[in-house]
């Protein structure tokens, strides 16, 4: 369910990959499957526009900076990395992100 516990699914398939490898292993299951597939943050929408009762891939595990460019201003990061993290390794180059979201519990 979403934060607020207004929404809810139950998705028939629920996937939590740790690496990059692994979401291509799912994506390619779901592909051969011939199925969709939802890509789901840390639940925090007001609506139930994230959740899915089809299969659902959470992007969590893979939320590693990984790597700041002071001098391009440009910060690359994993999908599930949160906003908070981004900041905080963007402050010791004195970036931080143009559009600030108001959770920063969100995931990028």
């Amino acid at each position: 369910s979403n934060w607020s516990a207004t929404h809810s699914a139950m998705p028939s398939l629920y996937f939590e990959p740790d690496s990059t490898d692994a979401v291509g292993q799912v994506i390619a299951f779901m592909h051969a499957a011939g199925q969709k597939l939802r890509v789901v943050g840390s639940a925090l929408s007001p609506n139930g526009i994230g959740l899915s009762d089809g299969a659902m891939i959470n992007m969590a595990q893979c939320s590693k900076i990984l790597s700041v460019d002071p001098e391009r201003r440009q910060v690359t990061v994993q999908a599930g990395a949160r906003v908070s993290e981004v900041v905080e390794a963007l402050r010791p180059h004195g970036l931080t992100l143009q559009n600030y979201a108001s959770i920063a519990e969100q995931q990028i």
